[in-house]
């Protein structure tokens, strides 16, 4: 399994805004390990996949946050499926969901 570096910033600022960081994290760390959960970080390949989604959502009108771009140029680099429940992912005509 991999996570883009922007969810785990996402799951980081959550459990830092919430009561339970500690234990949270703790949590997160023996999941990370149990499935053997690689954090990928993007590179200059994930940022030109980032730039031409970006720049494909602008001319067609769609708005995506930056983390969201992120996730999806590094689904797209890794050549996986994205696992999520957000639809806004499904106006990405580029993006293979699992």
């Amino acid at each position: 399994m991999v996570l883009p570096l922007a969810v785990d910033a996402e799951i980081r600022f959550g459990f830092l805004n919430g009561s339970r960081n500690y234990e949270n994290l703790s949590k997160y760390t023996l999941f990370k390990n149990q499935y053997d959960v690689f954090i990928h970080e993007p590179g200059v390949r994930t940022a030109g996949i980032y730039a031409e989604l970006a720049t494909w959502a602008q001319q067609h009108g769609v708005a995506f946050s930056n983390n969201d771009l992120w996730i999806a140029a590094t689904t797209i680099e890794l050549g996986g499926k994205l696992l999520t429940y957000d639809a806004d992912f499904k106006r990405l005509p580029q993006l293979r969901l699992a």
